[in-house]
């Protein structure tokens, strides 16, 4: 795997670049550098900018190559990310009020069209002691359950999986089940229970420390309530749903919600399924 690490911007004090940089070198990744030119007359900047920030590579032992793409920078980022095993880093893309009005914010965009783990970094946090993995959407969270483990294991993480048991409303076997069982998720048998189990048995086998917070609620909410009353330096979550079809004008997409709540780094993989249907 590589990191993909994008700017559309000439300043050099973006917090996604230090964090890539801090993270490749975690991980032992190569990075490609992609400085993208969105507005005529900044070619020259951006060169400047991925050409100081290709030096620091070097000079901290990473592996990276650059390259410079004009065009709308979701749409480069986008292509960029389909071209082999990436993990996309970006920070802001600076868009207007009006453009997230009118076609949305980019990360909702990038999060529909990359298939590819997705990390966006707001703001600076050059640490990694807890990481909050949200379980509750069954296999959609597989692929965010296998770059966590990844991270967390190179960083000597702490691992909390978050389930969130929403009201039920509608009455059937798995649901009245996680009702009655909320205080101890460990002991259901539904499918969302088992799911938790199996993920905390996989990184108990591969040495990473990881517990289980089981929260009642509606999602959005809760999730956002935890990250706010714990210190985590990561969130991770899944993302079943895509924009391009009908689901996401009767389905909340839990993933962009909370991330436009939040400040911190948040990794974001999309379920393999979803892949498939984005490339049909």
């Amino acid at each position: 795997m590589e990191i993909l690490l994008c700017t559309n911007s000439t300043s050099p004090d973006q917090p996604a670049l230090g964090y890539g940089m801090w993270l490749a070198k975690l991980l032992g990744y190569p990075i490609v550098l992609l400085g993208i030119v969105e507005k005529r007359g900044s070619s020259r900047d951006i060169e400047k900018l991925i050409d100081e920030t290709s030096r620091q590579m070097v000079d901290q032992g990473i592996s990276c190559r650059s390259l410079i793409v004009p065009g709308s920078a979701e749409g480069v980022i986008a292509r960029g990310a389909a071209r082999g095993e990436v993990l996309t880093i970006v920070g802001s893309l600076s868009r207007s009020r009006w453009q997230r009005f009118w076609r949305g914010s980019s990360f909702r965009r990038l999060m529909d069209s990359i298939a590819s783990p997705l990390l966006h970094v707001p703001s600076a946090h050059l640490q990694l002691r807890r990481i909050l993995l949200c379980t509750g959407g069954l296999q959609y969270t597989r692929g965010a359950t296998d770059i966590v483990g990844r991270i967390a294991q190179a960083a000597h993480a702490k691992v909390t999986l978050l389930h969130v048991t929403e009201p039920a409303s509608l009455h059937y076997p798995p649901a009245d089940e996680l009702q009655d069982d909320q205080q101890d998720i460990l002991v259901s048998s539904a499918p969302q229970a088992l799911h938790v189990q199996q993920t905390l048995n996989e990184f108990d086998r591969a040495g990473i420390p990881a517990e289980l917070k089981h929260r009642r609620g509606y999602i959005v909410r809760e999730i956002i309530a935890e990250v706010r009353d714990m210190e985590y330096d990561m969130v991770g979550m899944g993302s079943p749903y895509g924009m391009r079809t009908l689901r996401h004008l009767f389905t909340p997409n839990v993933t962009a919600e909370v991330q436009e709540a939040l400040s911190l780094p948040m990794l974001v993989a999309r379920h393999e399924r979803e892949k498939n249907e984005g490339a049909d």
